[in-house]
């Protein structure tokens, strides 16, 4: 588009006696520029003279002009803007106004600014018109070039001067707001503003002022309502030329990926609610194993806030479980990049887990289930089938072999009354057989599935019964044991097997506690419907790999035990429709009866 400006300025005459001479010589002065074409003519349109900038655009020389009328050599329609010029005395200017050389038609359009003034006589008529023109044909294909690169491009280009004004623009910035009306003006920024959101009016501003400050900016998002009511994004990049008083703004229509990030947002949000509300543990972890999410049950079970475990290394938060298979296992999952479950006991929070782990594309998604109770109940069951058995068995065999052994008794104490000399091997033999019948006795009460003679005893009251006897233990052993006793309701037991079971767990805690050592006794009530009984030793605690074995007939630690004790006691409790379980460590170990209040 040719752009055009009519400069309302009258010329004073400048051929009065010396000022003749003075605007001759400053003439003479522009003629010698050798990027400017300059010509004189007079004011009928004839030239007077050029200099060689002129001459040269056309190819030929200084002295083939003047006495040539203008219009003679180059017939255009601008002659009438010439005659207009001297009619009306006022100065016009266009620019990169097309022109065409006739007698060079191999150069195509040429596009020129130039300027057209009338200079006056003392009459203050036009004598003469000084033209000048610059050639701009190279500029303006390059304008035309970006100018179509610009139109090319979906995203939005403006050239904004310091007053505001859009210098220039491709035109997406009114296709983006959905503006139809080609007359509505967009020739300024604050013809923008209506379109832009409330909310984003003031960051707008800012954003803008910046870039004048010299500040280059990058992706700044805002917020705008179109033509059709619609909600719209554009995000913003602005590179300021302080030195040319203008910014250069691209904006880029990011409405769907602010749609999509919403979206996201929202099934993040739903997600994370979801994941939240699951029983179970759930945590995330990248590509450094660092915690990027928890749900409400891993913060729990970890047992710190969540804003002190995210972004932290899981490894150096709990570097005990180094070396342990979790590591492991985590580890194989990320390089084999597949979802696989396993079971193990954690030492860390004492806690049997069912692990099933789901590799993402930058980390570790872990789901942890609780199955302690889940294993203890198996394991008892456990346990318990392997009781039955013995019971089975002790009830099959049990009398089988107390009748014989009745019969060898008797005779032993005959041949001890008439044998007084060997009647010390005669004890013996019979105390032995009595040692065995003990044990047949207590294997016997494996059997036994139904309680004996309950009735409601006070459990407090019943081991201060036995108290002095089991201090009196301890001090021939250089030990001690304390009882701490709390108030509690009556329970319904057998007495006689609830001492037995009293007994054989004091007896164990006394048999692991070192001289001078102590074994504790406490009551409590710790759920409404349970009272516990716990005896606490000082020992060196139960080794691992004999823990799941504690309580299997048979089995026993001791040079002389029968490994008999804790599986009877067990089956006591049982039955008494009870549980007994235990806690141990390097520093002793506790075993806890629960029995029903």
């Amino acid at each position: 588009m040719v752009k055009k400006r009519r400069l309302k300025k009258r010329i004073p005459c400048i051929f009065g006696n010396h000022q003749r001479e003075a605007s001759e010589a400053l003439l003479d002065v522009w003629m010698h520029n050798p990027h400017v074409c300059y010509a004189l003519l007079d004011r009928d349109f004839r030239f007077i003279r050029v200099n060689e900038a002129y001459a040269k655009a056309d190819g030929k020389e200084v002295s083939f002009f003047p006495g040539k009328n203008h219009f003679d050599l180059y017939p255009s329609e601008a002659k009438s803007i010439f005659e207009q010029v001297v009619a009306t005395k006022q100065v016009y200017a266009t620019f990169s106004r097309p022109f065409t050389y006739a007698s060079h038609p191999e150069r195509g359009v040429t596009y020129w600014d130039w300027t057209l003034t009338p200079l006056l006589d003392k009459k203050g008529e036009v004598a003469r018109l000084l033209f000048v023109l610059i050639d701009r044909t190279a500029r303006f294909h390059t304008e035309q070039i970006i100018t179509n690169f610009f139109s090319l491009s979906t995203d939005i280009f403006l050239i904004i001067s310091r007053d505001g004004s859009i210098v220039r623009n491709n035109g997406k910035l009114r296709l983006f707001l959905g503006i139809a009306d080609e007359r509505v003006a967009f020739d300024t920024v604050f013809s923008v503003v209506p379109y832009v959101h409330p909310d984003y009016n003031e960051k707008a501003r800012q954003t803008f002022g910046r870039a004048f400050q010299g500040e280059t900016l990058r992706e700044v998002e805002v917020s705008y309502i179109c033509a059709d009511g619609a909600i719209r994004w554009i995000s913003w990049s602005l590179s300021p030329q302080i030195e040319r008083g203008i910014v250069y703004c691209v904006g880029r229509d990011i409405t769907e990926r602010k749609r999509i990030e919403r979206e996201l947002a929202e099934s993040n949000e739903n997600l994370s609610t979801i994941l939240s509300s699951i029983t179970h543990m759930c945590f995330a972890v990248d590509a450094e194993w660092r915690l990027t999410y928890l749900n409400d049950e891993a913060e729990k079970i970890f047992g710190k806030p969540r804003a002190d475990l995210l972004g932290k290394g899981l490894w150096d938060l709990y570097p005990s479980v180094i070396d342990t298979v979790f590591y492991r296992e985590y580890h194989r999952a990320v390089t084999e990049k597949s979802p696989h479950s396993f079971e193990a006991y954690s030492s860390l929070f004492k806690r049997w887990f069912g692990v099933r782990l789901y590799p993402t594309s930058n980390g570790l998604l872990i789901y942890s289930r609780d199955i302690t109770e889940q294993k203890e109940l198996l394991n008892e069951m456990a346990r318990l089938d392997r009781l039955n058995l013995i019971g089975q068995m002790a009830g099959g065999i049990g009398h089988e072999i107390r009748n014989p052994m009745t019969t060898v008794r008797g005779f032993l104490q005959l041949l001890g009354s008439k044998h007084p000399e060997s009647n010390a091997y005669f004890e013996l033999m019979i105390s032995e057989l009595d040692r065995a019948n003990a044990i047949i006795t207590e294997f016997l009460s494996l059997s036994k599935t139904k309680p004996g003679n309950q009735q409601l005893r006070d459990l407090n009251r019943l081991i201060e019964t036995i108290f002095p006897m089991l201090q009196a233990h301890a001090f021939r052993n250089d030990k001690e044991v304390l009882l701490e006793l709390t108030p509690l309701p009556e329970v319904l037991i057998d007495e006689k097997e609830i001492l037995q079971v009293l007994l054989n767990l004091v007896q164990n805690a006394l048999d692991v506690t070192q001289a001078g050592g102590k074994v504790t006794v406490q009551t409590v009530l710790r759920e409404p419907q349970y009272v516990t009984l716990a005896v606490s030793d000082c020992g060196p605690g139960i080794a691992p790999d004999i823990v799941d074995r504690i309580g299997t007939p048979f089995f026993t630690t001791k040079a002389e035990g029968t490994g008999l004790g804790l599986a009877v006691s067990y089956n006591i409790i049982n039955r008494h429709g009870g549980r007994i379980e235990f806690d141990t460590s390097p520093l002793g170990t506790t075993f806890s009866v629960h029995l029903p209040a």
